[in-house]
């Protein structure tokens, strides 16, 4: 009788451990759980992709952030560097910066609008090594790589300028 005096009293000991044990591990573990959700939160914005050798890389667009800049007009605006009227160019800039520029042959050739580049709007838009373009206020220029007006558009000597209708 003396021994189940004594078992007793640790057998109810024992069970109590077992649920402050239990109720231990499970704050620890709703306090894991709220400590992920808080990082998949704070990394909301990683960006995860694959490399070519299968490894995983995350990168984070806010270590560069990008520059705003202000669109020079929305809608499509048509120019032309060499003057005439059979063959031109027009530039469409969209709300969310998208740039189209098409080239239109002569209308008697009866072709369609090629696409000669579709990106985002920046100051200097490159088409390709030979084609670079910048828009001030009412004006697309031809530019070189550094930024200065080409000549020869429609003469020799006489800049690539041409205004935006």
């Amino acid at each position: 009788m003396k021994i189940l005096l004594f078992i007793l009293p640790l057998l109810f000991l024992s069970c109590g451990q077992n649920e402050t044990k239990q109720k231990e591990l499970e704050l620890k573990e709703r306090e894991l759980a709220l400590k992920e959700k808080e990082l998949s939160l704070k990394y909301k914005d990683t960006v995860t992709s694959k490399s070519f050798s299968g490894d995983t890389v995350s990168l984070n667009p806010k270590v560069a952030p990008e520059e705003k800049i202000e669109l020079p007009f929305l809608g499509t605006k048509y120019f032309n560097f060499m003057g005439g009227s059979g063959t031109g160019q027009s530039i469409t800039i969209t709300k969310d910066g998208t740039v189209i520029l098409k080239s239109y042959g002569a209308p008697e050739a009866g072709t369609d609008p090629s696409i000669n580049y579709k990106g985002k709007y920046a100051k200097i838009i490159k088409v390709n090594k030979d084609e670079i373009y910048k828009i001030e206020g009412n004006k697309i220029y031809m530019v070189n790589a550094k930024g200065v007006v080409e000549k020869g558009c429609e003469g020799e000597g006489i800049p690539c300028i041409s205004g935006l209708n």
